[in-house]
């Protein structure tokens, strides 16, 4: 397999990394997660369904432009002291985070065998976007990074004219790899995940997709880079074999040392020392670096890269305006997506715009 090609258009800084025990951390990660979403799973927060948009979210002004977001970030890293107002608050992470992010308000337990392992062998969407039966259909797939689009997805697709068919399972590896036990992801969900992988295509494939859309936070160091490239083809391959559908690769994100809320509470007046930074050998740049070389080797994989929304010269801020950009170490709030959800709209529909058109011309 050809080396991993660097990552376009990249201004690389020299910040040295935060990033210590990579391999630790993520065991951590998992094991938090596992432990948290058990006790939320059958909360009154699990809000999923057509015509029920941002149901969780407050009101939030959408960036304007990806210019005013890059001001924003460039904004937030000049920041020292906590606003007095923030969206989300403190107190509402502090009293259950999941409540505040896309990965659990947005997908039912019913919609992501995480919480329901014996669901990997028949796969059920929850839906979202637009409500026409007749509207075409746009099918996501991926771990619990499919929730961090989804407040930005679902009203992007509102507008575009497309329904979304939203198929996650925490944890479990987006592309069709192998997945292996990790503190708070044991055996029963390894079993699960690997079945999913096989049934996943046949309940894509009824839906007859005209969008297939690939989301994925899995640390680089979960998987080799050939392996995860092999998974991610035949996922592609087996999600949509004739090639009709448009196939799209939501870029990765951030994994930060710890949980913005509670590294917050404890440098309210030294905000910055809760930003991210990190290097062009650091695990977040190999991440990105990831998505570039699936996006070259896998023909007509379009590559939507998210760190330009999230980062700025390689500092990821973890408050942005009044706004908490994450509700955990990794997941962004519902908040900062609905807040991205117009930068979100304008490149889904640079890609989807020209596609349908093409379609239509050979149709």
């Amino acid at each position: 397999m050809a080396s991993v090609p660097p990552l376009p258009r990249r201004t690389r800084g020299s910040r040295r990394a935060q990033l210590p025990g990579a391999q630790g951390r993520g065991r951590r990660r998992l094991a938090r997660l596992r432990t948290a979403s058990a006790g939320v799973a059958a909360a009154a927060v699990l809000v999923a369904g057509a015509g029920a948009s941002l149901a969780a979210a407050p009101t939030v002004t959408p960036a304007p432009s990806e210019l005013a977001v890059v001001k924003a970030l460039t904004a937030a890293l000049s920041l020292t002291h906590l606003p007095q107002t923030l969206t989300p608050t403190l107190q509402q992470l502090t009293d259950d985070p999941y409540a505040q992010e896309g990965t659990i308000t947005y997908v039912n337990p019913s919609c992501d065998p995480y919480t329901y392992p014996s669901e990997a062998s028949d796969p059920k969407p929850c839906w979202w976007g637009a409500t026409k039966k007749t509207d075409p259909v746009l099918a996501i797939w991926g771990d619990s990074f499919v929730g961090n689009w989804m407040p930005a997805l679902d009203a992007a697709a509102k507008s575009l004219g497309y329904r979304v068919a939203v198929f996650e399972f925490k944890g479990c590896f987006t592309a069709f790899t192998p997945s292996s036990t990790e503190p708070g992801f044991g055996q029963d969900l390894v079993a699960a995940c690997n079945t999913w992988h096989t049934t996943l295509p046949a309940a894509v494939l009824r839906l007859h997709p005209k969008v297939l859309i690939a989301a994925n936070g899995t640390p680089v160091y979960r998987v080799t880079s050939a392996a995860w490239l092999q998974g991610m083809q035949l996922a592609f391959h087996k999600l949509n074999p004739k090639g009709t559908s448009t196939e799209i690769l939501i870029g990765t994100g951030v994994h930060l040392n710890s949980p913005a809320p509670q590294c917050l509470s404890a440098n309210m007046s030294s905000v910055q020392a809760c930003t991210l930074t990190y290097t062009s050998t650091s695990e977040t740049e190999q991440g990105f670096s990831r998505d570039a070389m699936v996006a070259s080797h896998i023909p007509h994989v379009h590559l939507m890269t998210t760190y330009q929304w999230v980062c700025r010269n390689d500092a990821c801020p973890v408050v942005v305006g009044h706004l908490i950009v994450y509700a955990d170490w990794q997941h962004l709030t519902i908040a900062y997506s609905a807040y991205l959800s117009h930068v979100f709209y304008e490149s889904l529909r640079s890609i989807l715009v020209p596609a349908r058109t093409a379609a239509a011309g050979t149709g």
